[in-house]
Formats: C-alpha cells, sequence, structure tokens
C-alpha cells in the first residue's frame, strides 16, 4: 500500500541553516557568542545567558556546587573566549571556589578546580565541566566521636549546576528517549538509552536539558536555582572528573517530536518516529471512517544541511503472522523538513472464517525503518496497534473474580488507567484506595526496613499509622512486608536464605506480627476487621513456612500471599494436575534452588501452598472463614528479550491464559499481575535492555499494548463468574499429554484445553538464545483430539480472544492441539471424564524446626 499524505499535510522548515557562528566582544568584561538561533552572553562568571536571536532571555547559568563531601560552591570566576577543538568559538570560566573547611583539607594537596566551556551551535549550546584535583577521602571532621576513621570517601555524586528560568517557564516533563537496535545474532531487536530530555517552555520557544545515556543525572535531583548532572571519573587521572550536557532551543512552532530532536542532537542521518492518533495505540472497531492508521514522522536531521536520499520501508504484520501492509520506496529527503504520512490498512480476514470477515479483534506489529542509501545507516521503530472492541462485564464485585494488577501507574493519565482496569476486568489492586476505581477492591501492601532496628515506640507508631491507612483507604486485606524469604535481588536469579539466617529474619517478623494482632486488639472494630497475609513469599519456600509455624507465627496470619515466580517452564510444570491427596504433595523436595532453577515454578508452588495450608489447618473444615486463604500477590509472564530463561513474546501470551485459570481452578482468592507497564517504579518508562525487571509489564514503553494485555483481558472476559468443576481425564493412550480443565459459567460451560506433546520446558539454554517475533508459532507438537459435542457447532477461542466455530459430526468434535490453550464453548460436559476429587486428609507436621528458647 503506498505511504499517504493527510489533506493537511504541510512540509514544516526547520530553521537552522548552516550560517557562520559569530563572535561580538561587547565590553572588556562581556562576552558575546551567536550561532543559528541562539544567542549566548557572559557579562559575569555566574551569569550567562542563553538568548533568542531577538534578545529574550531563555536560561541564565549561573555557577557550580560539588556536592556532598567535599561542600564547595563556586564563588567566583574568569570569563575567557576560546576555540572548541572543531573551531567553534566558546566560552570558558575558570571558577573560583572557596578553601576547603579545615576538619576535611588534605594536607599538602592543591585546592579543588572546577572549569566550564560552554559552546554555541546551530539549535544548541554543549556545556562541559571540568573538575580536577578531587582527592580519593578527605579527613574524617567527625574523628572526635569516629576515631577508627580518620578519613572518609570523597562522594561528589550530588553535584549540581546553577541555571535559572524566566518566570514565565513551564515544565514539559521529562522525555525518556530510547533507540531501536538490531539484536547481534538476529533475535529480537530492543531499545536502547538514547538520553533524556528534560524541556520547557519559556515563552515562545521549548527549551531542554539533554543528557546522553551516559550521564545519569538523576531528573528528580533539582530545585529552582540548580540541577543534578552526574559525573565520570577521568580514566588514568585520578581526581579528574568531567560532566557534559546540551541544551536544546527551538520555536514552539516547530513543533518536532522529541524522537527527531534526540536524532538532529546525536547528528544522525535521519529522525524517524512512528505511533498513532490512539492512547494506547488502540481501537474498539476500524471502520471506514476510522481505519486502522499507522502514523510515521521524519526528517533529514544530518549536521551537514544537504540533501540526502533514503530507502523507506514498513511493514504491519498480524497475530497469525499475515502481512497486511507493506512498501519500499526511495525518496529525496531536503534538510530540515519534516515529513508526515499515514498509513491506513486493514485486518485480514481469518482463513478458516465462513465468509471474508475481518476479525473484531487482533494485534498487530509495525516496523518502519530509513537506510541512507550512501552510508547504509539504518534507523527504525517499532510498536504494536491493536483492535480491540469493548467488554461488558457483568459481575461488579471482586468477591466472584480473581483479576487483579500487583503494579500500575496513571500512564498516561488516570482517566486512561481507569479505561484499562474496566476493559481488562480487574477487580483487586494491590495497592490504593477501594474507592477509587469503579468496582476495584484494593488492598494493602507495604513493608519495613528490615535492616533498621525500630524502638518499641518507633514501631507501634508505624503499625498504628499502617492499620489507620487501611481504614482511611477501605483496605480490608493487608500484605505485610515483602520477601522476606529471598536472598537476593531479581527473583529467579536468586536463592532463598536458609538456616540460621532464615530463624533470624523469622523471629524479627514474627515479633512484628504479634505486635500488628495487639494492637489491632486494642483498636477493636473496624481495625480487627483487617485481614493480615504472610510477607510475600518468593517461591514457595516451605521451610519457610514450616519454620514459621514452629516458631509460633502460622496461627497470626489470615492467609498466606505467594509470588510464584518462574522461569523457563510451562505454567503447569512440574505437574499437571494434583496428586490424589494433595497433603502429601512433596515434590518440592525434588525442587533446584537458586539461579535457574525449578523452585521457580508456578503450578507446582500453588498446589504446594495448598498442600501447607491444608497440614496446618487441617482442623478447620474447607468453608471455615478462618481457614487460610491463598493470595498470589504477584503473578507473571517475564518478558525480557532474547533471554531462553524468559517466555517469549507468544508464549507469554499464551501463559497469561494457563495462569490465571489454573489459580482460579486452585481456588486462589486473587492473582494481581505483576506489572501493567513495562518499566521500574523508580524509573518509570525509561530504558534498560541489560535488566529483566524493565520487561514484566501487560504494555510497552511506548503505551501500546503487548499481545499479552490481550490475553489478559480474554481470560477475564471468559473467567467472569466461572466455577472450576475438574480436571479433565483423557484417555491415556491416545491423548497421554493432553489437559484440560472444566468450568461452569454464565455464558455456558467452557473448557480450556492444550497439550504437552512438547514438553513441559519451553525454551532451551543457549550461548545466544534468540527470542521469535510474536507472531511465530514454534509449537511443533499438533496432536489430535476427539471430543463429544453438545450440538451441531461449537466455538474454539485462542489466547487473544478470536473466535473460530467447528461443524461437528455426529455428536463429535475434532480438534488439534498444541501447548497454547484453547477455551473451548459447546463440548457436551456430561460425557466428559474427570478426574477424583482431592483428598484433604490431615498429616502430621514436620519436626524439623526446632523454637528457640
Amino acid at each position: 500500500m503506498l505511504f499517504q499524505r493527510p489533506a493537511s499535510f504541510r512540509p514544516v522548515l526547520l530553521v537552522l541553516s548552516a550560517a557562520a557562528l559569530t563572535t561580538t566582544v561587547v565590553a572588556a568584561t562581556a562576552i558575546e557568542l551567536a550561532a543559528p538561533g541562539i544567542t549566548l552572553r557572559a557579562d559575569r562568571w555566574d551569569r550567562v545567558t542563553i538568548n533568542t536571536p531577538q534578545g529574550d532571555t531563555l536560561l541564565t547559568l549561573t555557577g557550580f556546587a560539588l556536592k556532598w563531601s567535599p561542600p564547595l560552591n563556586t564563588n567566583g570566576g574568569t570569563l575567557r573566549q576560546i576555540t572548541d577543538a572543531d573551531g567553534s568559538p566558546a566560552l570558558e570560566i575558570a571558577y573560583q571556589l572557596p578553601p576547603p573547611p579545615s576538619s576535611t583539607a588534605a594536607a599538602n594537596t592543591p585546592a579543588p578546580a572546577i572549569t566550564a566551556r560552554i559552546t554555541p551551535r546551530p539549535g544548541r549550546v554543549d556545556v562541559v565541566y571540568d573538575i580536577q584535583n578531587i582527592p580519593a577521602t578527605i579527613p574524617n571532621p567527625d574523628l572526635a566521636t569516629e576515631p577508627t576513621r580518620p578519613t572518609l570517601p570523597v562522594n561528589i555524586g550530588g553535584s549540581m549546576f546553577g541555571r535559572v528560568f524566566p518566570k514565565d517557564t513551564t515544565d514539559l516533563g521529562v522525555a525518556k528517549l530510547g533507540l531501536w537496535t538490531r539484536h547481534e545474532h538476529g533475535g529480537l531487536p530492543s531499545e536502547h538509552p538514547d538520553g533524556r530530555l528534560m524541556r520547557y517552555q519559556v515563552g515562545s520557544h521549548t527549551l531542554a536539558f539533554a543528557f546522553a545515556a551516559a550521564n545519569k543525572a538523576n531528573d528528580q535531583w533539582r530545585d529552582g536555582f540548580n540541577q543534578h548532572t552526574a559525573l565520570t571519573k577521568t580514566a588514568g587521572e585520578p581526581g579528574r572528573y568531567t560532566t557534559a550536557f546540551s541544551i536544546l532551543v527551538a520555536p514552539v512552532t516547530e513543533d518536532w517530536p522529541v524522537e527527531l530532536l534526540a536524532a538532529r542532537w546525536h547528528a544522525r542521518p535521519f529522525g524517524l518516529k512512528i505511533g498513532t492518533s490512539k492512547t494506547y495505540n488502540w481501537w474498539t472497531a476500524a471502520t471506514p471512517a476510522d481505519p486502522l492508521t499507522l502514523d510515521i514522522t521524519f526528517a533529514n536531521t544530518a549536521p551537514e544541511h544537504a540533501s540526502r536520499t533514503a530507502v523507506l520501508k514498513h511493514w504491519i504484520r498480524d497475530y497469525a503472522g499475515n502481512i497486511v501492509s507493506q512498501s519500499t520506496r526511495s525518496l529525496t529527503l531536503a534538510p530540515g523538513i519534516l515529513q508526515r504520512e499515514r498509513i491506513p490498512f486493514a485486518p485480514k480476514p481469518a482463513e478458516f472464517a465462513a465468509a471474508a470477515t475481518a476479525p473484531e479483534r487482533d494485534i498487530f506489529f509495525a516496523e518502519v525503518s530509513l537506510t541512507d542509501k550512501t552510508t547504509g545507516t539504518e534507523i527504525f521503530s517499532r510498536t504494536n496497534i491493536t483492535l480491540l472492541p469493548p467488554h461488558h462485564y457483568k459481575s461488579t464485585s471482586s468477591a466472584d473474580s480473581i483479576i487483579g494488577l500487583s503494579a500500575y501507574w496513571p500512564i498516561p493519565d488516570k482517566i486512561e488507567l481507569q479505561r484499562l482496569l474496566q476493559r481488562a476486568g480487574v477487580r483487586w489492586l494491590r495497592q490504593g484506595r477501594s474507592d477509587e476505581f469503579p468496582n476495584v477492591t484494593a488492598i494493602l501492601h507495604d513493608n519495613i526496613d528490615w535492616k533498621k532496628d525500630y524502638t518499641p515506640v518507633e514501631r507501634e507508631a508505624w503499625i498504628r499509622k499502617e492499620i489507620k491507612r487501611c481504614l482511611d483507604q477501605g483496605n480490608r486485606i493487608w500484605e505485610f512486608s515483602n520477601e522476606i524469604n529471598f536472598a537476593g535481588f531479581n527473583i529467579g536469579l536468586a536463592d532463598t536464605i536458609k538456616g540460621r539466617e532464615r530463624r533470624e529474619r523469622l523471629t524479627k517478623y514474627i515479633d512484628w506480627l504479634r505486635e500488628i494482632r495487639r494492637i489491632q486488639k486494642e483498636l477493636g472494630p473496624p481495625a480487627t476487621d483487617i485481614k493480615l497475609l504472610s510477607t510475600g513469599l518468593a517461591g514457595m519456600d516451605v521451610p519457610f513456612i514450616e519454620a514459621l509455624n514452629q516458631l509460633g507465627g502460622w496461627d497470626l496470619l489470615d492467609g498466606i500471599a505467594l509470588h510464584p515466580g518462574r522461569g523457563n517452564f510451562a505454567v503447569d510444570y512440574p505437574v499437571y494436575d494434583p496428586p490424589a491427596k494433595i497433603d502429601t504433595w512433596d515434590d518440592w523436595k525434588n525442587w533446584k534452588l537458586g539461579a535457574h532453577g525449578s523452585y521457580w515454578n508456578f503450578y507446582g508452588s500453588v498446589i504446594t501452598a495448598k498442600a501447607l495450608i491444608n497440614r496446618y489447618d487441617a482442623q478447620k473444615p474447607v468453608a471455615d472463614p478462618t481457614r487460610k486463604t491463598l493470595w498470589l500477590t504477584e503473578v507473571y509472564s517475564p518478558g525480557w528479550p532474547n533471554s531462553w530463561w524468559e517466555d517469549t513474546p507468544r508464549n507469554g501470551t499464551e501463559n497469561v491464559i494457563l495462569t490465571l485459570a489454573l489459580a482460579k481452578a486452585e481456588g486462589v482468592k486473587a492473582a494481581f499481575w505483576y506489572q501493567l507497564f513495562d518499566t521500574v517504579w523508580h524509573n518509570k518508562l525509561s530504558v534498560n535492555p541489560g535488566d529483566r525487571e524493565y520487561y514484566f509489564g501487560l504494555i510497552q514503553r511506548d503505551l501500546s499494548f503487548k499481545p499479552t494485555f490481550v490475553a489478559f483481558c480474554t481470560t477475564a472476559e471468559h473467567l467472569e463468574q466461572a466455577t472450576f468443576r475438574g480436571w479433565i481425564d483423557f484417555p491415556s493412550a491416545t491423548n497421554a499429554k493432553t489437559r484440560g480443565l472444566l468450568f461452569d459459567t454464565p455464558r455456558g460451560q467452557m473448557t480450556i484445553l492444550w497439550d504437552r506433546g512438547d514438553g513441559y520446558v519451553l525454551t532451551k539454554r543457549t550461548e545466544h538464545f534468540i527470542s521469535p517475533e510474536p507472531w511465530v508459532d514454534t509449537w511443533k507438537t499438533h496432536t489430535p483430539v476427539t471430543l463429544p459435542a453438545a450440538a451441531r457447532t461449537l466455538t474454539t477461542i485462542n489466547p487473544i480472544g478470536q473466535k473460530q466455530t467447528h461443524i461437528t459430526t455426529d455428536g463429535t468434535a475434532r480438534l488439534q492441539l498444541t501447548g497454547a490453550p484453547l477455551i473451548v464453548y459447546g463440548l457436551d460436559a456430561t460425557k466428559l471424564k474427570l478426574r477424583a476429587p482431592i483428598d484433604h486428609k490431615p498429616q502430621p507436621q514436620p519436626q524439623d524446626v526446632v523454637p528457640p528458647k
């Protein structure tokens, strides 16, 4: 399909000509430098103004402060005009510093020195600070009270440059940039850090501090007069540090996307941005008036200011792998001209559809690239576009739903977040207020600093504050503490605590539980109505729970919170259904602990947790409201690209269905998905391809849905008000590895079917693992299964909710199954053989943990 320009298309000229840089000496103490779009004036060391060509001041640079030790602020300086390495005129400021306090001055060492080099260039100002003579240590000013520490390490990580904005300045937020990069071994491409822009509007101009990826400046470490910038040690020169950033300036009318501003800043040949006009790239329906459309924006951003010829390509695929749009063409781009084009496309009718009708739901994967014909340099970008219709959930209560979210943020805003929660059928949140969103119940999850020794007064004050917080927010469930059984940071890549450390942590933890219960009892209702969950367990740590019971902590809890972390194992690994006597289930003894061990499995962890509840609450009937409930406060489908330990995009989509369906089947009270967005809480929507923690979300960093989000919605739709009836027992002769769950629903009886012919380990460990694309189905074994049908047709639904109608023959239906779960309506459940119900006989408690005296 040819690219189409909108009727309102109008080229935008980037007004940054190649005019020569100029220098003007205003007076003996003042220096003026100019570049296209910018003038720079300095008449004092602490008054360097960046101005428009018309003379309007956009920013004033005022000095530099070394923080935290030794703390030194510039208090004077000398201005000098110099020539930069590339021949550009620049301003140099040799700052003066007060002498370090005598208590921190090292003997016979030169005093610290700071020099700034400020260079105006077309559309920007480059700033470099050079700090020298920083000692490795300084004398300890508190030597009298710390005689064993005569010196302290220098810490200047909090250093800041001074800057002042005019009064009419508006903060436009921080843009965290990523550059799409091909995988060196042919795997999935990913974004790599491309810097950050701290953007402001000053009158009729936009201004941005541009920090390259190497500058780890803290965006939040700033005030009205100063901004943090990260210092880097200079190799081979002890005591020397540098920091660099740019200040980008453009008229508001330019209206360039930040991706193109970054391309111009980095002197790339082209800049490219792709996306859609819809939040989350989400269409609820594709119509002639509002077709699915990919928008692209691009420009020649090369510093040579000459025309360049490029090859522009795009392709768009659907979930089945069909190409629904593609094109390749050459074009010549004049410098600084912003191009905008639109690519409308339509879903491809499913091959199995009775008529040539487009599906009501699908997810599309798009890529656009620009390649320089002369140099071969490629710039490309990817995104997803989703067709997902509205859905009306009949259930309005968390009482009959397990669907929850463990971590979420109002991105881009609270209104859109509510829209996501409603569409995904979310009824539980692990944080927040219970009255914040319709039909959603929030629990409280908190933690303390376990390394701190709290006084009794501090502990009581903290507990009372959190109980009040529960009551104020409507949190009737309290998950106190997080993964204290865990010895490492990255779940799945470390080990649980053992021996003496386990006992010490548990003793302290149980002391807190007793104090919580004491204060609840003292306060009375409604404080006593708050249900207390265990620490969120990192994996099903049986020895930890056994020790908890032996040390007297079990009866202090109302429920168990579990994080059944999972590696490259199938969701139903290591068994597909519980043993006849779940109380004696002890396969956990065979699990391998540590990094990449089989300890990190989902289903085995869930049924082991049930076995422990059955063991230690054996005296309580299943219907007893005081019997402990099981809460999965973190479940996930890990999605780190090109890692054999994580899910591939396709497997991850399929595993959403199985994770929530098995949780429902095992009577879990709620399953909280971790998490909504690909991000981390302390650096939202940032880029880090080397850290798996950035890839647990249902939504990509660019806010487009992953197929896992569509699968999450699919699961919520079909598990709504569902009641589990049992595991289907298939003939061992023909379908020994076929699995099935039967549910009653208001929509009729539903089964979820899959086959484990390809085994329980989803990926193989290799040196250079390559994740396949999300549209690639990697299942090798396709197992036929014959099933009893209740009518002349039955309906199957794949993991993203696409429906297919099958004609039955003589009361039977024949389906092909793989490891991908298939939701089925229309089977004759009276003719399905179910496995025997679980025996819940109590077992004697182990005595392997001796309580301390």
